[in-house]
């Protein structure tokens, strides 16, 4: 995922991290940046599949 804040990019993995110790964890379906520390919402499937295929058709290029 890509911070819509700040640019960085980082897994949603490392995103849950930063919001174990919220109370709201579990039925929050927001992911914070670990690096500024700003909320989005998660980002769709389809959005990091198509994002994904971008990539890699960018570097056939």
């Amino acid at each position: 995922m890509r911070c819509f804040y700040c640019g960085f990019e980082f897994e949603k993995e490392k995103a849950a991290k930063a919001c174990e110790s919220c109370c709201c964890a579990k039925g929050y379906h927001m992911i914070r940046c670990p690096r500024c520390g700003h909320e989005m919402p998660e980002e769709p499937l389809w959005v990091t599949k198509a994002a994904a295929w971008i990539r890699l058709w960018r570097k056939k290029i």
